[in-house]
């Protein structure tokens, strides 16, 4: 249907100028995710994709915004632009691939240097991006003179167009955020946006054939002669000329606020790549909100005193907030942790984080908003001119928002802090907004300037005495990962203060990155998540490196992905490679592992043989001529924004193709805070690429697959070589490993020498797809660990299904038997997410040694599930070796454990019992009370008290151990013999003392009543 009046018109451009909008922002985050595909995902990398984003838009708005003004027909322009962002949009996947390998192919010609690198990225982000948004750049100003006929229009129609276009920005970003990417991929939703383009053009164009039909067309271009407007409307030539250069000031300090405010939250509310879109789509809000407050404004003055008041208020408010930022971790933490950690319940944890976002950003960004319309307003002269201003303080308020970013990303997070690039950005915000206030007449600015001058000298001042510096342990605490609701805000601050020691912290470039001493463990925190550390990480840090370089003998080319603590790296030099490329995004993680944690990665950077490369990961290895034997990949977690991309079938592929045509490439991956589905989608991505995989469980959170385009065997031979050599020797007996059998305990799947389908029914992990990167964060909310992957742990499996290589190996020199116990795993240890390990460990140990009786000991003690089966070897055992003090000690633990459980032969077995105490009694001199409260137990069920009144007088001495220990009903059962056997041999002393200690422990226990009854008859 045709619209029919000037309102229908109204709103159909209005709608057009939203869906617009929306499209505008679903192409910046596509954009982004593209590009981060060859020019990576670092943080320079992001700031260069978004000063040519934004330089583009600002050229746009400039040359189109002048061109407009000459224009009969503004509209068509329109049309033409919103087609040609279309038209663009739907090339762009087909041009990806040639952007990408003309990206690689310009790097290698002009040398793999840093500045060929970063000239490379920039002439790739102007290729693909600056034609396109230099036509978006267009939109505002063309359309903006469309819709202005009269000087008092250009103050709430431009406002209007503003807040319109912003509020489908910010639906653009949840949609493309939470639905259109995890759903259809890249390439569908750039089509998608495509089409929304081609939607606009559309109803522009029958919204300019309706108008000429009407004849309104001249209408579109009025002559300044025509111009309806007061004298007092057109602002003086020297406070435009002021506005414009403090426009640009506010763009720079926008964007500044905004890189602070993501920087700052992602240290709440985690990195996940959802976090990251509330947070902008929230920035966007309150923008389009600020706008759509000042297009209610209908006088034509008072346009130059908002605009003061927004900028000095928009600093103010900023400064308001920063005193409470040491308290939103925990305010996070207390909506958080009302919630069900369940899938469910994800929705409402993500409304969580944007109520964060808002308490932190909403008035900011509100007041921020207001300032771009009101200075169109103030600029704008001349209705006929409209399009020039509207398009000159557009470009330079965007010109500011790049530089902003640049500054921000590259110089000022880095160099001064979170807290000081908050602080600068103050700063300008309130010399902005006095240097207009200071050009304002009238008698109310008598008073007001100064006093506003000197709000804005004594607040700072004020603020810089209370607050002169954050707790960066609050900071980096990781509120995101706190299960647990804390009591007050002192609770959190008491759980920080077990941090013996923050040695490090630094906002970098990448990330925010500390140092601390817990426990005592030094733990390496990325945007307050720890990602390696000197004790309970050790064991993967360096297996990851041995798996691989003890499998394929003969390996010069190593490359190790993600720094981390650097151990990995300093595990692989000490074998007889020849270079090792190791390659991290973030240059403070590299600062803080080599100075921190250079002892744990043995001063890997030292070795001549070593290169360091800060990079992201992908764009190193496509640019890379090297080859490599070994590839060990060891990136964070998935669930944070962008490290999904290096568990893709791409990633994977870029791999392959700079492997050895027998190399290894070994991908970790945990088994914590993940779902079955993304595992194994991991599984399955790296299968296609890698045919011929093995699987090694490290832990009980972590496994490493180690896969090959060709099938492999082990090579026995040189696994014992190497491990015989002094300085591998040495690493891995930091972690309790001098065999190769302990080594080869590990394995838990192997399928080297055939290719199989076993993961098909799970989807694909693709750059274009990126599932893993939405599902994961969904896995990390929940907490809960994939259990699926113990099905494929063949260690469980019987013997002759099984192909592990440990069944394989013949050693060639045997483990002793304190290399075996050295390296045991205990019952209940969550060393390996295989349940038997104990007890598959003691059967190598016992078959190995089998006349040792520790090796026996431990044999027999993992079958805690058979107690008939223990007391029989038990038994045994004691007749072998009558004096051993371990096996006489399990031996009377499982007989007491089945005498409790009132077995039919319980004198029998009361009289078993009393020898096996009475020997370990004798081999243990210094723990005598817990076997005595073993014979307090067969005396009492045995009736002869008076033996079990003797057991109790040695018990009692040591009843809160018990408590502390084993609870309130095995402290009250105790009390309860020992007070029985006082009652019956009339020892009122002691039944009383176990009363009143019977009381403490269970005070409403129906068998108390009982026994105080006894007890008051011997008083009578």
């Amino acid at each position: 249907m045709m619209p029919n009046t000037r309102r229908d018109r109204l709103l159909l451009v209005y709608v057009c100028f939203f869906v617009s909008g929306l499209a505008g922002l679903i192409y910046e985050i596509l954009w982004n995710k593209y590009l981060a595909l060859f020019i990576g995902s670092t943080g320079r990398a992001h700031v260069m994709t978004l000063a040519v984003y934004m330089g583009g838009l600002a050229l746009g708005s400039a040359v189109f915004g002048r061109r407009a003004d000459r224009l009969r027909h503004p509209l068509l322009l329109y049309v033409v632009l919103e087609a040609g962002v279309g038209v663009l949009g739907l090339l762009y996947p087909v041009l990806f691939e040639p952007y990408r390998r003309g990206f690689i192919a310009l790097v290698r010609w002009l040398g793999l240097t840093a500045s060929a690198l970063m000239a490379a990225k920039l002439v790739f982000c102007a290729l693909t991006l600056l034609l396109p948004t230099f036509l978006m750049g267009g939109t505002l100003p063309v359309l903006g003179r469309f819709m202005v006929s009269r000087l008092d229009q250009v103050g709430p129609r431009v406002a209007a167009l503003y807040y319109i276009n912003t509020f489908g920005a910010f639906v653009g970003c949840l949609l493309a955020g939470f639905v259109m990417i995890p759903a259809y991929g890249l390439h569908a939703s750039m089509v998608i946006a495509a089409c929304l383009n081609f939607v606009v053009c559309g109803a522009a164009l029958l919204l300019w054939a309706t108008r000429r039909k009407g004849g309104e067309a001249a209408a579109e271009k009025p002559a300044a002669a025509a111009v309806s407007g007061t004298e007092e409307a057109v602002y003086p030539a020297a406070l435009r000329g002021v506005v414009l250069v403090t426009i640009a000031i506010s763009g720079f300090v926008a964007m500044v606020y905004e890189v602070a405010w993501i920087r700052l939250l992602t240290l709440v509310l985690g990195a996940s790549t959802y976090s990251f879109s509330l947070m902008v789509a929230t920035f966007i809000f309150g923008i389009g909100l600020g706008s759509f407050l000042i297009s209610l404004k209908r006088r034509q003055t008072g346009y130059e005193k908002i605009y003061a008041a927004a900028e000095i208020g928009l600093g103010l408010s900023v400064l308001a907030m920063l005193p409470v930022v040491e308290r939103v971790p925990f305010w996070f933490n207390q909506l958080a942790t009302v919630l069900v950690r369940a899938p469910f319940a994800f929705g409402w944890y993500m409304a969580a984080q944007m109520a964060i976002c808002f308490l932190l950003m909403l008035v900011p960004t509100v007041l921020l908003g207001m300032t771009l319309p009101a200075a169109s307003r103030i600029a704008t002269e001349d209705a006929g001119r409209v399009g020039r201003r509207v398009g000159s303080v557009y470009a330079l308020n965007t010109a500011g928002t790049l530089l902003g970013a640049a500054a921000a990303g590259l110089v000022l997070l880095p160099e001064i802090g979170l807290k000081r690039t908050f602080e600068t950005g103050i700063v300008l915000n309130l010399m902005a907004g006095l240097a207009v206030l200071w050009m304002l007449k009238g008698r109310t600015m008598a008073w007001v300037r100064p006093a506003a001058t000197l709000a804005c000298a004594v607040l700072p001042l004020l603020y810089w005495m209370k607050v002169p510096r954050w707790d960066e342990n609050i900071l980096s605490s990781g509120p995101f990962r706190q299960r647990g609701r804390f009591a007050s805000f002192q609770a959190m601050l008491d759980m920080l203060a077990n941090r013996e020691k923050l040695h490090y912290y630094k906002d970098g470039v990448d990330a925010s990155i500390a140092v601390v001493d817990s426990e005592g463990t030094r733990s390496l925190l990325i945007n307050g998540k720890a990602d390696a550390s000197d004790v309970g990480d050790m064991s993967t840090q360096i297996l990851i490196s041995h798996f691989p370089l003890l499998t394929r003998p003969h390996s010069k080319q190593a490359l190790v992905i993600g720094m981390g603590s650097g151990v990995s790296a300093g595990s692989a030099l000490q074998y007889d490679i020849e270079h090792l490329d190791c390659v991290e995004i973030s240059r403070e993680v590299v600062e803080a592992a080599l100075r921190y944690f250079a002892e744990a990665n043995l001063h890997f950077a030292e070795d001549p043989r070593a290169s360091i490369h800060i990079e992201d990961a992908k764009t190193f290895l496509q640019i890379t001529p090297r080859m490599y034997d070994v590839i060990i990949s060891e990136p964070t977690n998935p669930w944070i924004a962008g490290v999904a991309g290096l568990f893709s079938k791409e990633f994977f592929e870029v791999c392959r193709e700079h492997l050895v045509p027998d190399g290894l490439v070994v991908q970790w991956i945990h088994v914590y805070e993940i779902q079955d589905a993304s595992l194994m989608s991991v599984l399955r991505t790296f299968t296609d690429v890698f045919p011929y995989f093995m699987i090694w469980n490290m832990n009980a959170y972590d496994i490493a697959i180690v896969g090959s385009p060709k099938p492999f065997r082990p090579d026995f031979a040189w696994m014992e070589k190497q491990m015989a050599k002094p300085k591998i020797a040495a690493d891995l007996k930091r972690i309790g490993i001098e065999h190769p059998l302990a080594l080869l305990a590990m394995q838990m799947f192997v399928h080297t020498d055939r290719p199989a389908d076993l993961f098909g029914d799970f989807a694909v992990n693709s750059d274009f797809h990126p599932t893993l990167e939405y599902r994961a964060p969904i896995g990390f909310f929940t907490g809960s660990p994939a259990t699926g992957i113990k099905s494929l742990d063949m260690r469980a499996w019987p013997v002759h299904l099984r192909r592990l290589w440990i069944d394989q190996y013949q050693p060639s020199w045997k483990p002793t038997s304190e290399q075996f116990a050295a390296f045991r795993p205990k019952p209940g240890q969550r060393d390996s997410l295989f349940d038997d390990k104990p007890a598959a460990w003691a059967d190598r140990w016992r078959a190995a040694w089998p006349d040792d009786p520790q090796a026996l000991h431990e044999w027999i003690a993992t079958r805690g599930d058979r107690p008939d089966w223990q007391r029989e070897q038990l038994a045994e055992a004691a007749r072998k070796f009558p004096d051993h003090a371990a096996l006489a000690d399990l031996r009377a633990q499982v007989l007491f454990r089945l005498f409790e459980r009132n077995d039919p032969d319980s004198a029998t077995l009361a009289a078993e019992l009393r020898e096996a105490v009475e020997r370990a009694r004798a081999l243990h001199p210094n723990r005598r009370w817990p076997y005595a409260r073993m014979h307090l137990h067969a005396a009492w069920r045995g009736g002869q008290m008076g033996e079990a009144l003797k057991m109790g007088s040695e018990v009692f001495p040591h009843i809160a151990e018990i408590r502390n220990k084993e609870g309130d009903e095995a402290v009250f059962g105790v009390l309860r013999m020992i007070g029985e056997a006082a009652v019956a041999r009339g020892r009122r002393d002691v039944a009383e003392r176990c009363l009143a200690e019977m009381r403490q422990v269970l005070p409403r226990d129906i068998r108390l009543h009982r026994y105080e009854s006894a007890v008051k008859r011997m008083k009578e």
